[in-house]
């Protein structure tokens, strides 16, 4: 799949966003051309009070990128997190991990000395008037994305994650009103190899690399693979994995490679370097059907699906990091909210920033004559004080988009770190 036809396919969920947001004026869904400029170098919504932003090339840094010059991401306020500064990515990271009988806490360590990174490319998320965002992250909006999608990696790898000029929720819903992005001068994936290439020439130094994407941040995660990183064998080397959920990769039936990736293969074991995990979710009570978006094959490949609790698809009890307020997502304003009793834990507050619930979730990948997903199962027992069921669903035909990846947050950490491992052992 590529990113055209990935824009293609999300135009038909745009519907349910247009029915569910109403265009709504409400201050907080306003334009975040109303908040800083980009060009400053203090703070913005998102990332605090900013670092240095890039700096010069180190002695372990490709040569083909050693006389990079950055177009757009000099300045700090163009990245998310980067190293060393304090932004989403340096919160502290508190969980409460509910169990059926009660809850405690815990909270996930940043690494010290982290010896690899993580580059993070945000899903669609803005609400901005027209058909791309502007440059000014916020805190509801690529913040959020960033601290229930990327934060926890924070405990294994450094997370570099770039602002860039997305496609917004507005241009869906224009191509599903039969428009076109043809009015615009510019590709966000521009962006996104702008910000790889500032990175690589300024921060990376040699170091392995994992991708980490959603939804559009993992069809421009692709793109960058296909053009960026396979054809160059010194980059291709730093690939420790990258993750692309909420996309459908494409591969040939029962085969690892081809389809979406001439060379990069799907993950099959933990050790396994230098390949791809990606799934897209649905409820097992609502599995997808021929019209649905996500998971879609495309023949004569099939859509992949090897999620980071099992990658071989089997059927695995995950390591779910939902938002600690239940209703709480990415887009969550678009999604019904649950009653003020009805939390996690019946009406208990958890002061933390994550929920961790053992034994909750079961994912194993299922097939159609259309799809292939994960199945998402919620062991639910309603002779306990913990939730019955997971908050997500946004329309029809999007599944549990909006929650591919808190349902296996705990599993990618656990993952990224098997697979650094392998990468420094090669």
């Amino acid at each position: 799949m590529t990113l055209k036809a990935w824009m293609a396919g999300m135009a038909a969920a745009a519907i349910a966003v247009a029915v569910l947001s109403g265009c709504s004026e409400d201050p907080s869904l306003a334009s975040s051309k109303d908040r800083q400029p980009a060009e400053s170098n203090g703070s913005n919504g998102a990332n605090g009070s900013g670092g240095s932003g890039a700096k010069g090339p180190s002695a372990g840094t490709l040569e083909r990128y050693r006389d990079y010059a950055t177009k757009n991401y000099r300045s700090a306020s163009r990245w998310l997190c980067w190293p060393g500064a304090d932004d989403v990515c340096s919160n502290e990271l508190s969980v409460a991990i509910v169990n059926p009988n009660g809850v405690r806490y815990d909270t996930i360590e940043r690494a010290s000395d982290p010896q690899f990174d993580c580059f993070y490319v945000y899903p669609t998320i803005s609400r901005d008037g027209g058909l791309l965002s502007d440059w000014n992250a916020s805190a509801d909006e690529e913040g959020v994305a960033a601290t229930f999608q990327v934060a926890p990696l924070a405990s294994s790898c450094r997370v570099i994650a770039p602002v860039y000029r997305q496609w917004t929720l507005e241009s869906l819903a224009t191509r599903l009103g039969g428009g076109s992005n043809a009015g615009s001068e510019h590709d966000p994936f521009e962006d996104v190899l702008d910000a790889w290439r500032t990175y690589m020439a300024t921060e990376n130094g040699g170091r392995g690399v994992v991708l980490v994407g959603h939804s559009q941040g993992s069809a421009l995660l692709s793109e960058l693979i296909r053009s960026e990183i396979e054809p160059n064998p010194d980059v291709a080397e730093l690939l420790i994995a990258a993750y692309l959920p909420g996309f459908s990769v494409q591969v040939p039936d029962g085969e690892l490679v081809g389809g979406t990736f001439a060379s990069t293969p799907l993950c099959a074991t933990p050790s396994d370097t230098g390949c791809v995990v990606t799934w897209s979710s649905y409820r097992a009570s609502e599995p997808a059907l021929p019209g649905s978006i996500f998971g879609r094959n495309e023949p004569p490949t099939v859509a992949a699906c090897n999620p980071p609790s099992a990658l071989d698809g089997s059927r695995s009890i995950t390591r779910p990091l939902f938002p600690a307020q239940r209703s709480d997502s990415v887009l969550a304003s678009l999604v019904p909210s649950v009653g003020a009793g009805d939390g996690w834990f019946g009406d208990t507050a958890l002061e933390a920033t994550y929920a961790a619930l053992p034994e909750f979730i079961t994912i194993e990948c299922a097939q159609t004559d259309t799809h292939r997903f994960a199945s998402v199962t919620v062991n639910a027992d309603a002779t306990d004080p913990r939730a019955d069921g997971i908050q997500g669903d946004l329309g029809a035909g999007w599944g549990l988009h909006l929650l591919d990846v808190s349902l296996v947050l705990g599993d990618m950490v656990e993952l990224i770190e098997d697979q650094y491992a392998g990468w420094a052992k090669r």
